[in-house]
């Protein structure tokens, strides 16, 4: 009994085959293809979103078009200021997501790899993976005041238990 590789696409193949429909069930694509629609998708996206604010479906005041923010991006992207708090930004999440990583990827590992290790700690992930991370802001400012504690903790948070739980998955 001789198994069937299944099918690959290339240029030769599509001559062979006749013309080709556009939705085939699981049917492999060109990359070509794949690329021109991972771009179409966005293109479409932000045509949508200027024909609604050019047509007034939507306030510009609450939603501008996407000209008017790319243009406001350029002239603050030209600002040190700006250039300053995306460092900062990025470092903050940087920094959380080291800080996550450090006690996710253990911990993760065990509860994949030992069961006994799931059993104890699946139920505390569990209880505090599904809470939103901002509800934790008015405790965390408590704790640790309004300087960089608060927002290195809320990026931890927000990050840590689900890490956990895609390790202990992938490791399983």
């Amino acid at each position: 009994m001789t198994r069937e590789v299944p099918h690959r696409w290339s240029p030769a193949s599509r001559l062979m085959s006749g013309p080709r429909r556009l939705f085939e069930f699981l049917e492999p694509i060109p990359p070509s293809w794949r690329a021109g629609l991972g771009i179409a998708v966005w293109v479409i996206f932000f045509l949508l979103w200027e024909l609604a604010v050019r047509t007034g479906f939507v306030t510009e005041l609450l939603m501008p078009s996407p000209l008017t923010v790319l243009g406001t991006l350029v002239k603050l992207l030209a600002t040190p200021e700006f250039l300053w708090d995306i460092v900062v930004s990025v470092t903050r999440v940087i920094v959380s997501f080291i800080a996550a990583a450090a006690i996710a990827v253990p911990l993760g590992i065990l509860m994949g790899a030992f069961r006994t290790v799931e059993a104890f700690w699946s139920p505390f992930v569990s209880a505090w993976r599904y809470l939103p991370a901002p509800s934790f802001i008015p405790i965390l400012l408590m704790w640790f005041g309004t300087g960089e504690g608060p927002k290195l903790a809320l990026l931890f948070i927000g990050v840590v238990f689900f890490l956990i739980t895609l390790i202990m998955d992938y490791t399983r």
